[in-house]
């Protein structure tokens, strides 16, 4: 049996095609651009974790906004409207923020394919009346350029409402 190799020569031999095969410029050049574009969507998306982790440890709400384009479009499950904008993005993430005294999210996984990175994530902590929370969910950022112009949350959000509600609450009104 002949190696692959040899019976990929005769078959080219046979063919009559030219056995250097050369890309083309503009193909090599669009290699490239993909690359650059799936870099930049890769660095974008660290520096939102990165950004997203000072917000829920500092409360620092300037870098995570700051990554946000003027158009941008910021929601998730339980939004009613969608916020747009830099000031959108920094009234999204006062809110998420201000729900809890404390958060942690991890990232479980990360997928980057050109302008949108998909971020599977859990999130722990304690909601602002100290009740204890764990949920999880997949976040979708597309980019444009160098900055982020969409983003949007999939989570349960039932399943986070019943661990915030607050244990005397619940009690109160004979569910607890």
């Amino acid at each position: 049996m002949l190696p692959r190799a040899v019976g990929l020569f005769s078959v080219f031999a046979q063919t009559g095609l030219p056995l250097d095969v050369r890309l083309s410029d503009r193909t090599i050049s669009k290699i490239y651009e993909t690359k650059g574009k799936v870099k930049m969507a890769e660095d974008l998306a660290k520096k939102f974790v990165e950004a997203l982790g000072k917000l829920e440890a500092e409360r620092d709400l300037e870098t995570l906004s700051s990554l946000f384009g003027d158009d941008a479009e910021i929601g998730n499950v339980v939004t009613i409207d969608n916020k747009t904008g830099i000031g959108g993005a920094r009234q999204f993430w006062q809110h998420y923020r201000d729900n809890f005294d404390r958060i942690k999210s991890t990232f479980r996984n990360q997928i980057v394919t050109g302008n949108t990175a998909a971020l599977e994530w859990q999130s722990e902590g304690t909601s602002s009346d100290g009740n204890r929370f764990s949920y999880e969910g997949v976040s979708i950022l597309e980019f444009e350029g160098d900055k982020i112009s969409r983003f949007h949350a999939y989570f349960d959000p039932n399943k986070l409402g019943r661990q915030m509600v607050d244990e005397k609450s619940r009690e109160a009104a004979g569910n607890g």
